[in-house]
């Protein structure tokens, strides 16, 4: 499936407007500097949210967001996590259940290059946190929403 991003910045969705474009089945959008992208996957929340620090060059950070009834974390406190996409692994970063319910993966960072580039060529990922839980994903068409995440980023700062 193929993502027009170009279509889905002329639509509306990071171009100053908090209402979310289409891309494929990817919403995109954005809530004042916050920039997001967002999917239901076999009937699971999935999303991720971007912000650049207006003070460094590539400084941001982003928050991983999905739930999975049967993913389950042994303690509310951060645990440690693998990010494990088909294009590269995140890792040094902590997992923690949403208040809200789901689970959320914060990455504070100074080289937003090094996670954007892993996620731009991903379509799966699996999420493994220490004590062996683990869920995975089917990301078709992520990869192609990143860079229109990136420029709303860079937009809104």
């Amino acid at each position: 499936m193929a993502v027009n991003v170009s279509a889905a910045i002329a639509l509306g969705g990071c171009a100053g407007t908090s209402h979310p474009a289409s891309a494929g089945a990817w919403k995109i959008g954005h809530n004042q500097a916050l920039c997001f992208t967002a999917k239901e996957i076999d009937g699971r929340a999935f999303s991720l949210t971007l912000m650049r620090f207006p003070t460094g060059k590539d400084a941001g950070t982003m928050e991983l967001g999905f739930e999975d009834p049967s993913f389950a974390l042994t303690t509310s406190e951060m645990t440690p996590v693998v990010l494990a996409f088909d294009s590269g692994t995140i890792d040094e970063y902590y997992i923690k259940k949403a208040p809200e319910g789901g689970f959320r993966v914060l990455m504070t960072t100074y080289a937003l290059k090094n996670i954007l580039s892993v996620m731009a060529k991903a379509s799966s990922l699996e999420v493994t946190a220490v004590g062996g839980r683990s869920t995975s994903f089917n990301l078709a068409g992520f990869g192609e929403t990143i860079p229109v995440l990136r420029d709303c980023a860079e937009k809104q700062m």
